[in-house]
Order: structure tokens, then C-alpha cells, then sequence
């Protein structure tokens, strides 16, 4: 196999545990979530708002890397929401609902995202990684 084959290999392998991955940090998405809307009306629990920011970070960097886009882009404007959060002093329930909305949203994304890509793999199939 040459260079560029193994490379291209080696980024599905990649791209396939990222995806498989993806339940796992929307389990922690989701329990930052709940920590963070457990915290008293008006106030932050940053400690919850800095794990949901690095969280949807993670997912939105690395799914852009593979050209994911839609899961790109909301887990970029849920990381921005929970910066205008973390700039402030509370979190409104403005925020909570929009962070609820984008968390919806993503978790919808990601649904099906690895069907077929186990066999893709297997077969040396195209992933998109051109």
C-alpha cells in the first residue's frame, strides 16, 4: 500500500472512531447540561458551563475536520452560547432554552451518523475524506 493509501486509510480509522465516540460525549454533554440546569435560577455553575463548552468544542472541531458539517455547526453555535453564558454573571432562561434547543438539535444530527461505516471501512469504501 503506498503513503497516500495509508494515510487515507488511517484517517477513515480516525473518522470512525470519532463517530463511534459520539454517543459517549453527548452522554457527558447531556450530564453537563443537567449539572448546569440544576444550578439556582440566575446563577452559573462554571464548572458545568466549562465541561458543556469543551465538550461541544471537542465535537465541533473534530467533526469539522471530517466535513460533518451540520454537527459542525451546531455544536460551534452551542460552544458560542455557552460563551455569551460564561461572560456573564447568570445564566437566563434564555440561554437554558437555547442551550436545550442546540443540544436537541445535535443529538438529532448525530443520529445515524455511523450507519454503513463499520462495512465502509471493512470494504475500503470512500468516507469522503478527498
Amino acid at each position: 500500500m503506498d503513503p497516500e493509501a495509508r494515510l487515507r486509510a488511517r484517517m477513515m480509522e480516525i473518522k470512525l472512531d470519532f463517530i463511534r465516540g459520539v454517543p459517549q460525549r453527548l452522554d457527558a454533554m447531556d450530564a453537563a447540561f443537567d449539572t448546569l440546569n440544576r444550578a439556582p435560577e440566575g446563577e452559573i455553575d462554571t464548572e458545568a458551563l466549562s465541561d458543556l463548552q469543551r465538550i461541544v468544542h471537542t465535537i465541533a472541531g473534530t467533526a469539522g475536520t471530517f466535513e460533518l458539517t451540520e454537527l459542525t455547526e451546531i455544536a460551534a453555535e452551542m460552544e458560542s452560547v455557552c460563551k455569551q453564558v460564561g461572560g456573564g454573571t447568570e445564566i437566563t432562561s434564555g440561554h437554558r432554552k437555547e442551550l436545550d434547543r442546540l443540544r436537541e438539535k445535535l443529538i438529532e444530527a448525530s443520529q445515524g451518523l455511523g450507519q454503513g461505516l463499520d462495512q465502509g471501512l471493512d470494504q475500503g469504501l470512500d468516507l469522503g475524506l478527498d
